[in-house]
């Protein structure tokens, strides 16, 4: 997409929010005018890691997952390609979570999970980060309260360069709906992302990495009613048995019984 009509989305979109609350913050507009002008424009490589510790001992790393978007390489693409790799650590395979942690390590949605040594797998991501930082447009680094991850990858002894800035996903979500539900959970809900098996690290790498980029997209969150209040959702708006109730939780959706067509197309196009 040309730069010009770039801007003019944001612009254009920023403007017609301009009534949230949140955003009379001039430090939550900047940090959501910068991260639609970093990923809408597709100006950099997106490099997003997660990290899953031992729940009885978070000094075990147990697996990496690494997500990357390369805009360069696929302008004028219909999906993103978003190359995902998951690594599970060869030591610590038999210290699981389950009991206070979810435990999906074996459920990678991708290809392939990698089993390494933990000396193979900094090598390997140490490879990655050098691969592209030598690049003339320098990456960012995602993630969703990326401090944590960060934390566990310089205590493996991983180097990132001190000018490399993050895109946080809490943060940017947190302009517009506030810190209360930030949860990578609920941000992808409200952000009308599907998603199955969170927990494994490179699941949440993926998800985290498309959830970038549907809060730096301003055609994503207006198609999508991002930033309308709650109330006013689809299932919010329909009748169930002339109330508007939940039946019951399946799954990650929620289960609802439409007894009128008629407001649930409604809904459905408004």
């Amino acid at each position: 997409m040309a730069d010009s009509n770039s801007i003019d989305e944001i612009e254009s979109y920023l403007s017609s929010i301009s009534g949230n609350s949140l955003l009379k913050d001039p430090r939550n507009y900047k940090l959501l005018k910068n991260a639609m002008d970093i990923v809408f424009r597709q100006r950099r490589t997106l490099l997003c890691f997660d990290i899953e510790a031992w729940e009885l001992n978070n000094g075990f790393v147990t697996e990496i997952g690494m997500a990357a978007y390369v805009p360069a390489k696929q302008r004028g693409a219909l999906i993103p390609v978003i190359k995902m790799v998951h690594i599970l650590i060869k030591e610590h395979m038999s210290r699981r979570n389950g009991r206070f942690v979810a435990n999906h390590s074996d459920q990678f949605n991708g290809k392939i999970s990698y089993v390494m040594t933990q000396n193979e797998a900094v090598r390997f991501i140490q490879g990655i980060l050098d691969h592209y930082y030598s690049q003339e447009d320098k990456y960012y680094l995602v993630g969703h309260g990326h401090q944590g991850d960060l934390s566990w990858l310089v205590s493996m002894g991983i180097r990132i360069p001190e000018d490399i800035q993050w895109l946080d996903t809490q943060s940017i979500y947190s302009t517009t709906h506030g810190k209360k539900g930030a949860s990578l959970t609920n941000a992808l809900r409200q952000a009308e992302i599907p998603h199955a098996l969170l927990h494994n690290a490179g699941n949440d790498a993926y998800y985290t990495l498309l959830l970038a980029l549907r809060l730096s997209d301003p055609i994503g969150r207006a198609l999508t009613h991002l930033d309308r209040p709650r109330d006013n959702d689809v299932v919010q708006s329909t009748t169930v048995e002339g109330k508007s109730k939940k039946a019951k939780k399946l799954g990650l959706s929620d289960l609802f019984e439409i007894n009128d067509a008629d407001a649930l197309l409604n809904a459905y196009f408004n």
